[in-house]
């Protein structure tokens, strides 16, 4: 919980590269600067956009749980952040840190969360809805991120901002009312 892995990376044919991985022991937090966009409207939902690195995911939840409960599991979750330290840096930060000695359900929004399959082949696209309410909170400022942590047994890497080619860096797509 002290540990700061910002530096994070893999290393492949086309050298290192960095990732953010959400698995049984890492999460992924994301924050966005929209300062130039306070007091405007969202105009409909948000789409944040990540680019597959790798997913290795398992289990017999099906069999475990049964179908309606066990197809719940193999997912990522992202859930709003409502708490915990809003001026963190990425080179820095560790769990504790961020939560400030808060416990996490003061720092989430556990009402609010999205389950979806990540696209497994490397370089695929991962399409995430934002609902419009969760956009406008990340608009005003009173959701300040977004945290992607596992549901079930699941790590699953997307490419980090710092990769080079812009068209794997995570992004987050938004309209804004006129």
């Amino acid at each position: 919980p002290d540990v700061n892995f910002n530096d994070w990376h893999t290393k492949d044919q086309k050298g290192k590269q960095r990732i953010l991985t959400a698995d049984a022991n890492q999460w992924i937090i994301l924050r966005w600067d929209f300062e130039q966009y306070k007091n405007l409207k969202a105009e409909g939902s948000g789409l944040l956009e990540l680019t597959t690195y790798s997913v290795q995911k398992g289990g017999n939840y099906i069999e475990v749980y049964g179908v309606d409960f066990g197809m719940e599991f193999g997912k990522i979750r992202v859930i709003e952040i409502f708490g915990g330290d809003p001026r963190w840096e990425q080179d820095n930060v560790t769990y504790n840190s961020f939560m400030q000695g808060n416990d996490l359900y003061d720092v989430i929004n556990s009402q609010m969360i999205f389950d979806t399959e990540v696209s497994e082949e490397r370089g695929s696209k991962n399409y995430i809805t934002i609902s419009r309410p969760v956009m406008q909170r990340l608009l005003d400022g009173k959701t300040k991120g977004l945290i992607i942590r596992p549901l079930g047994a699941v790590n699953a890497s997307f490419y980090a901002s710092e990769n080079k080619a812009e068209n794997i860096s995570p992004k987050l797509h938004f309209n804004i009312a006129e």
